[in-house]
């Protein structure tokens, strides 16, 4: 009797691990991980009224771009008004941290000497607001709408989705911290197959303030069928981020005709760059300390065409539970953004515990693994900015001259 109940306890904690770890997060728990204090700030719009969504933001021709790189630099496509509000928005996000933000950014950003807050939409009344009007959300949905069915304006049938990450940076000191070349969609939820349909997934690089070349790096390349054979061809296929693999890349002539490079004036305030989810781009704040680089991601799905991926592992991005397998995104984990957003999707996030243990752990292997291979010297630097950024409890709160974007001191 005794041996029977002995073997079947392990088999009931089993069971009683898997039931906890499907449950969603009791909601103190979710909003100690998720909620941000002053959630309902209000955005200051101006200029909507004298900006309809039906206005064309962008030509013909820098669609049909797009269409065959898969990038392209927008120039001073983001007005005044709109910029007062992008920097409002980053200021509030980071004046007003959720844990999860402050982790993200341990694990990740601190890495290369940058914070991030992620879960715009979700965790800001003005990031909801800010995702589905204003101007990213009008050049995404446009480029969608020329990508899926050649229409040259915004086409009222698309809709669009958030899938993270959407991110507000800044980089909060100088030095050789640095990304490596790598793509993001290896950690997003979703199936794109390589030259086999159009991007499904669009991602808009937003600069906060005039960046010159020696301030901030961000270059990113061109994506072209033709681009990515030649790559792949010639053992340069990029995937997610891999240090070992970062000098070989950046030593070869064929990949340096690859890169679509900003130019000697840098990312302007209202530029935006925009690229597919698989184009593979690079960061380095090189003299930022001062001036914060601060920018925005945006990251929109077309509706009902991005299909969920279930073997993917995201790094602290929690959206597992409540989807499907080969079916498009849907619910609070891919709220629907545009053309209006849903509230009750963007109401708040409820993964499940097993989703937070599961995109920790992944975190913390996928980091260990992008320095698999690296000069174990290069590599301490980046490990004790992580170290430093903890010990110290360093989260910077940037204020930035709403005109401008550069930060205050």
């Amino acid at each position: 009797m005794k041996s029977s109940l002995y073997n079947a306890s392990p088999i009931f904690v089993a069971l009683l691990i898997a039931t906890f770890l499907q449950l969603p997060l009791y909601d103190p728990h979710r909003s100690w991980f998720f909620d941000r204090n002053n959630a309902t700030m209000e955005c200051e719009i101006e200029d909507t009224q004298n900006d309809p969504p039906t206005t064309s933001l962008i030509s013909q021709e820098q669609m049909d771009s797009f269409s065959q790189d898969g990038i392209i630099i927008l120039r001073n496509v983001i007005s005044k008004d709109w910029l007062r509000s992008y920097r409002k928005l980053l200021m509030h996000v980071f004046q007003n941290p959720t844990k999860w933000d402050v982790m993200y950014s341990r694990l990740v950003a601190n890495f290369y000497g940058a914070q991030k807050s992620i879960f715009l939409h979700q965790s800001s009344r003005c990031g909801a607001y800010i995702g589905s009007k204003s101007p990213t959300s009008r050049i995404a949905a446009q480029l969608f709408s020329r990508l899926h069915s050649n229409g040259t304006h915004i086409d009222e049938k698309i809709r669009m989705r958030v899938i993270e990450p959407t991110e507000a940076l800044i980089n909060y000191e100088d030095g050789d911290g640095h990304t490596s070349w790598h793509r993001d969609d290896p950690y997003m939820n979703y199936d794109q197959v390589e030259g086999e349909r159009s991007a499904t997934v669009i991602r808009l690089w937003v600069p906060l303030m005039d960046m010159s070349p020696g301030q901030m790096k961000f270059m990113a390349l061109n994506n072209s069928k033709v681009s990515k054979f030649e790559r792949k061809s010639n053992n340069l296929n990029i995937l997610g981020s891999k240090f070992s693999n970062h000098d070989n890349l950046t030593s070869s002539e064929l990949f340096n005709r690859h890169i679509v490079d900003p130019g000697s004036n840098g990312y302007q305030a209202g530029d935006v760059l925009v690229f597919a989810g698989d184009t593979p781009h690079f960061a380095q704040g090189l003299n930022c300390s001062t001036v914060g680089c601060a920018r925005l991601i945006f990251s929109f799905a077309i509706d009902g065409v991005t299909n969920y991926k279930s073997g993917k592992l995201t790094s602290l991005i929690p959206l597992y539970s409540g989807q499907e397998d080969g079916k498009p995104l849907r619910g609070s984990q891919f709220p629907l953004i545009y053309p209006e957003p849903d509230t009750q999707e963007l109401g708040s996030l409820h993964p499940t515990y097993g989703d937070v243990i599961k995109s920790m752990l992944h975190a913390m292997a996928a980091g260990l693994s992008s320095f698999q291979g690296y000069d174990i010297k290069k590599s301490i630097p980046y490990f004790s900015r992580v170290y430093d950024a903890a010990k110290k409890n360093v989260w910077v709160k940037p204020h930035l001259d709403l005109v401008t974007g550069q930060r205050i001191q």
